[in-house]
């Protein structure tokens, strides 16, 4: 997929340190299915996590986001276009 290696081209490395690398999937922090994850960070304020999530499709799609680790209580769509 073009833009997955157009994203791994331009996009720096950020090193992140954890104890041992999870030996499942039941371990990831976040497990998406039908668009591609671009950003996991928290919030400016502190009070939350922003996630940004991309459809390259030309399409309109559906996606799942799991949360394997975390049990999030709210969630909000927002449209960057």
């Amino acid at each position: 997929m073009a833009a997955a290696w157009g994203q791994a081209a331009f996009t720096p490395l950020e090193c992140a340190w954890v104890p041992s690398p999870p030996t499942s999937s039941k371990q990831s922090l976040i497990h998406v299915e039908g668009a591609r994850l671009l950003t996991f960070k928290q919030a400016e304020d502190g009070r939350g996590w922003i996630l940004r999530l991309w459809n390259c499709a030309p399409t309109e799609a559906y996606c799942r986001v799991d949360f394997p680790v975390m049990s999030p209580n709210d969630a909000w769509h927002a449209n960057l276009v």
